[in-house]
């Protein structure tokens, strides 16, 4: 998962790495297997909050496009 805005940005590969990044604050690398259970369940609903944005962008750009 790749999530980018306003000059911050966060990747997720549950097989590899976390990787955050901001102007304001920087670069940070994170190995998942190196993360906590919770540290790695709170990813995973920021994940599922992703997907549910990018649904409802779909339904907000085809309702345009009819």
């Amino acid at each position: 998962m790749i999530i980018k805005a306003q000059n911050c940005e966060l990747e997720v590969d549950r097989d590899k790495e976390v990787y955050v990044g901001s102007a304001v604050n920087g670069q940070t690398f994170r190995d998942w297997k190196d993360l906590d259970q919770h540290v790695r369940a709170q990813l995973e609903e920021i994940e599922l909050q992703a997907v549910n944005l990018i649904q409802q962008s779909e339904r907000i750009i085809a309702a345009v496009s009819n």
